[in-house]
């Protein structure tokens, strides 16, 4: 009964039933109270909340799961996507950038600064970290389009072409590049 990956099989089985919101989230908290150094239960239960838009119950959540795990990225990263919906961006900065520490060869921590940083409106800062990310992982498209987008915002027409044209380069058989060179251009 105390099980908590069968007590968040449940919950994920009650919530694709459309169960009541009550009882899928004393399951998962009953999951989190089995084992409080358990992860998986506490990123369900944040990510719970913040699809439920419950942006201050996903913030104590997360803050929760830092205190009993620490060095966690994907706990640091959940409350970092806690802490940008709540409206604190300085926070998820500093978080995400302790996320970008622990994982230095993982795209993901630089979009999120990234986000961070265009939501704080640090243009200059969002395009190093998507830099940062296509150092990471050259072919990563969501840092491509992101780039491109500032390029254009900036008017630098001639970088995001640049950026377009790797991508074709990348992906020679997919359109994408293509798509993005003509939005561009016009």
């Amino acid at each position: 009964p105390n099980h908590p990956k069968a007590l968040m099989a449940l919950a994920e089985l009650r919530a694709r039933e459309g169960g009541k919101k009550e009882e899928v989230l004393e399951l998962i908290n009953r999951a989190v109270n089995a084992d409080p150094t358990d992860k998986f239960p506490r990123l369900l239960l944040v990510d719970f909340y913040l699809h439920s838009k419950d942006n201050k119950l996903a913030l104590s959540a997360a803050q929760s799961a830092v205190a009993a795990i620490p060095d966690s990225p994907e706990i640091l990263d959940a409350l970092g996507r806690a802490q940008l919906t709540s409206g604190d961006t300085n926070q998820a900065l500093i978080t995400f950038a302790r996320v970008a520490n622990l994982r230095p060869s993982s795209p993901l921590p630089q979009m999120r600064l990234a986000e961070a940083n265009l939501l704080s409106k640090d243009k200059s800062a969002a395009s190093q970290s998507l830099r940062r990310a296509l150092e990471i992982k050259p072919d990563h498209l969501d840092a491509q389009r992101g780039l491109i987008r500032l390029n254009i915002d900036a008017k630098k027409y001639s970088d995001a072409t640049a950026v377009a044209r790797t991508i074709q380069k990348q992906r020679p058989k997919d359109q994408v590049g293509y798509q993005f060179e003509g939005d561009i251009a016009a």
